[in-house]
């Protein structure tokens, strides 16, 4: 996570705390980041960055075992750089991001995976 980010679990949903002068952010602020419950085919946040619900019931295994996610899609609308078309997020309620992909998209319109991270391991205290 970049420094001035914060994240936790909370009962409506996945919650960032951004620090003021972080990114674009002038003030401190509180984001929902990934909301639940949730069902399939909910569309919230920025209109120029819509986050989608995808599934709620998908398996998907990573280094710290298996796990029943919501799989989000965030497409950046406007963008013009063939890196950044889509953010593949699958999440944990009450765990967290269990796996994230940035996606591009070449000219051709073929998307392809940027960069992936996932849940190397966690703890629940």
């Amino acid at each position: 996570m970049p420094p001035g980010i914060w994240h936790v679990n909370k009962s409506d949903g996945y919650w960032a705390f951004v620090k003021g002068g972080t990114g674009n952010i002038v003030n401190d602020t509180s984001i929902l980041a990934y909301k639940y419950p949730t069902q399939v085919g909910n569309i919230y946040g920025d209109p120029e960055t819509p986050r989608e619900v995808i599934s709620v019931d998908e398996m998907i295994t990573v280094p710290a075992g298996e796990f029943k996610v919501i799989h989000l899609i965030t497409t950046y609308i406007g963008s013009t750089n063939y890196l950044i078309d889509s953010f593949e997020t699958f999440i944990t309620p009450g765990v967290g991001v269990i796996r994230h992909m940035q996606i591009g998209k070449k000219y051709d319109g073929s998307k392809f995976v940027v960069y992936k991270n996932e849940l190397e391991s966690y703890s629940i205290e």
